[in-house]
């Protein structure tokens, strides 16, 4: 039974690192957005203690004059303190009792605090003179037979302004640590992934033929998953190499007695028989074919890409001049075009195709024949002649094992049908068509990476 990865999980969502450092810094966020309200919270909570225990020592002193004073209503402010004898000083007092009420000078022109209706020691923010918001505080006593409430109060501008510019400063703060928290993240995160971004080169570069190396920095977070690929890279190589091994056996026993069988059709006791030592060749040249071509398939089906790789600039020139000595009897003007770099797919297979493809192109050719190679999203082999083509509706056949588009021509037909192989066996597909520029047959061969 043939097993593959199994994919994620039908509605769940792929996560990534991108996505989880987004949700850590939502999360970093909400904790400054909480921190900063209470720290808003404490410092205000500060301010206004600090203002109550002043307010309460006023209080005290205003009460301490009550008692002292025979008439409640004469009591005089600044005594208790000089900012009540200043208008608008940011600190006011109102004495009042059944029917009356006194405020201290610091009212100037403005009105007096209107009954609140706060129980004694307690305190409240209000709309005070001259605009002001003010933290009032009130206190019950009795001036001798007569309960006076007794009502203080201090401007809160200059802590409110405090407060906003801290507001702003802890904003701007926490602005700066979020950034630089992120950077730091970020830069942490790419430093720890780097190893992983060479792991994953090398992986890479096994396909051109190198030995995976594990990085010896890579986190221990993931050094186990590169450790286990590495394992599982080193015991396919393992088992390619046994499997080449075996066809290599394979085909050294099969071909030995196939080399008796064809000296047995060379004798001449078989020669005396043409008809028979005819259909003997046949047979064993079929069979000889067969088993080349079931090993190729088996070899390509194991290790698609096991060699160096693919050096255009060096293997094509050298397969241009084979062509054009098997094809000697024809003046061929071959050109080729290749990208420069190695690529990384097996020599073999490559060389393979190319031989197949030119060695068609060249038969037909009347004098001209391409051989183009182009790396972009996989690799694409094109071989274009100048020849008579082949009609449309021959072209879908083309490519069978056997068939010939013209029985004149030497060969068996199986040219294409290798190169169709090859393909199918890499994941890729053979095209054939019409050439726009030379206006012959032109084969294409697509190789997915």
């Amino acid at each position: 039974m043939n097993e593959r990865v199994a994919p994620a999980a039908a509605g769940r969502p792929v996560s990534s690192l991108r996505g989880r450092l987004r949700r850590v810094l939502l999360v970093l966020l909400a904790g400054l957005c909480v921190q900063w309200w209470m720290a808003d919270r404490m410092i205000l909570h500060v301010g206004e203690s600090e203002m109550t225990t002043r307010l309460q020592h006023d209080l005290d002193s205003l009460a301490g004059a009550l008692q002292a004073q025979p008439h409640v209503r004469a009591v005089n402010f600044e005594h208790v303190a000089l900012v009540y004898g200043q208008p608008g000083s940011g600190h006011y007092a109102v004495l009042r009792g059944a029917g009356w009420a006194v405020g201290s000078p610091s009212f100037g022109r403005e009105p007096l605090f209107a009954p609140t209706g706060l129980a004694s020691e307690a305190r409240a923010r209000i709309a005070g003179p001259y605009g002001q918001a003010v933290l009032l505080m009130v206190r019950r006593v009795q001036a001798g037979a007569v309960p006076v409430e007794i009502a203080v109060a201090e401007d809160l501008t200059e802590l409110d302004a405090q407060l906003r510019e801290f507001r702003l400063m802890f904003l701007a703060g926490s602005v700066l640590v979020l950034a630089l928290t992120m950077a730091i993240q970020a830069l942490e995160i790419r430093r720890a992934l780097r190893a992983v971004d060479r792991a994953r080169d090398g992986i890479l570069q096994v396909a051109q033929g190198h030995t995976l190396v594990v990085p010896a920095d890579a986190p221990a977070e993931i050094r186990p998953l590169l450790d286990e690929i590495g394992r599982l890279v080193r015991h396919v190589e393992q088992s390619l190499q046994k499997s080449r091994t075996a066809m290599g056996d394979l085909s050294h026993a099969v071909k030995t007695p196939l080399a008796g069988l064809q000296r047995l059709a060379d004798d001449a006791r078989i020669g005396a028989h043409p008809e028979l030592q005819r259909l003997l060749r046949e047979q064993i040249e079929t069979i000889t074919r067969r088993i080349e071509r079931e090993l190729k398939r088996a070899r390509m089906a194991g290790d698609r890409r096991s060699g160096p790789g693919f050096r255009a600039h060096q293997e094509l020139p050298a397969l241009v001049e084979l062509l054009r000595r098997i094809h000697h009897d024809k003046v061929l003007d071959i050109r080729w075009q290749a990208p420069a770099q190695v690529l990384p797919f097996d020599a073999e297979d490559l060389l393979e195709i190319l031989g197949n493809l030119g060695d068609n192109a060249c038969k037909w050719a009347a004098s001209r024949v391409e051989i183009t190679l182009t790396d972009r999203d996989g690799l694409c082999l094109t071989v274009a002649d100048d020849g008579p083509g082949c009609p449309a509706e021959l072209r879908e056949a083309l490519g069978a094992r056997g068939l010939r588009a013209d029985e004149r021509l030497p060969g068996h037909g199986l040219g294409l049908a290798i190169v169709r192989d090859i393909a199918e066996a890499a994941g890729g597909r053979l095209e054939l068509g019409q050439s726009a520029t030379l206006g012959g047959l032109e084969a294409r061969v697509q190789l997915p990476r």
